[in-house]
């Protein structure tokens, strides 16, 4: 009965608005907080019907915004730049949000607002989206404490070089991982090369280096060699972008939980 009721009263509403009427914050607030996402949808376009204002795109963003469409929200976002910048709580959001968001929807965001005009917390927010890019020209007391232990571990990964780990795997094999900080990794992959190296020797040993046998294990050594290798040099670049996502996320959560309020 309370459904049916709520939804009269929607259509009663839509019918008496005029095109270009000014909305109902309670009733949006109501729509957003009750994930009446349809009922949401449908009520902003009845709103900018038969107009393309600033204000109709700035409440579609909030919209997008609250139901994760990046390509949406920051289509409107540029068409109503200013009105979001002064709804404190909609762009600190958005900021939490495209800190985890895809590399792309991440750098259209952070990129399409002069930062001088933003809030403490979005510089904040762009602060930390800037020390993604290069940790190493920042320093950890520029960020909140909370955060300092991520930041570093993150510069830290994104100093090693992928060359340097595929040299060290050269020499023995795995010690590039450990220079990537997989230790688990490491340990296993020197063991297999041991064992398949000391295989390689009793089979060259007592049967000839011509035999088949022995070929066929000289070349399963050889390739486990190079490629722990090549799986050194990945290691260092999955390890900066794994210390990076965690980075970001953790920063995008605590920024969240501490600066930010309702949406509506």
């Amino acid at each position: 009965m309370k459904i049916n009721r709520l939804l009269f009263l929607f259509l009663v509403l839509l019918c008496h608005l005029p095109l270009k009427a000014q909305y109902n914050a309670e009733f949006l607030k109501h729509l957003s907080e009750s994930g009446l996402q349809r009922e949401h949808f449908a009520y902003l376009e009845q709103l900018s019907v038969g107009e393309e204002s600033a204000n109709a795109h700035y409440l579609k963003a909030k919209y997008y915004l609250q139901y994760r469409d990046d390509s949406l929200f920051l289509n409107n976002f540029l068409k109503s730049k200013s009105l979001l910048m002064q709804d404190t709580n909609a762009f600190n959001r958005a900021g939490t949000h495209f800190l985890t968001a895809g590399a792309g929807p991440q750098h259209d965001f952070f990129t399409a607002f002069p930062i001088e005009g933003a809030s403490f917390t979005m510089k904040q927010l762009d602060l930390v989206y800037q020390s993604g890019l290069n940790p190493l020209a920042f320093e950890s007391g520029q960020f909140p404490e909370a955060l300092q232990r991520d930041y570093l571990s993150y510069r830290k990964a994104y100093q090693k070089k992928p060359m340097v780990a595929g040299a060290l795997s050269l020499a023995v094999p795995g010690l590039g991982k450990l220079y990537a900080g997989r230790t688990n990794s490491f340990i296993a992959t020197i063991l297999s090369q041991t064992l398949y190296g000391f295989a390689s020797y009793e089979s060259i040993r007592k049967l000839g280096p011509v035999h088949p046998v022995s070929m066929v294990s000289i070349g399963f050594f050889g390739v486990f060699y190079i490629s722990n290798i090549y799986g050194s040099i990945h290691a260092v670049k999955q390890a900066k972008q794994d210390y990076k996502k965690q980075y970001l996320s953790n920063a995008g959560h605590y920024y969240h939980l501490h600066h930010t309020g309702n949406l509506y």
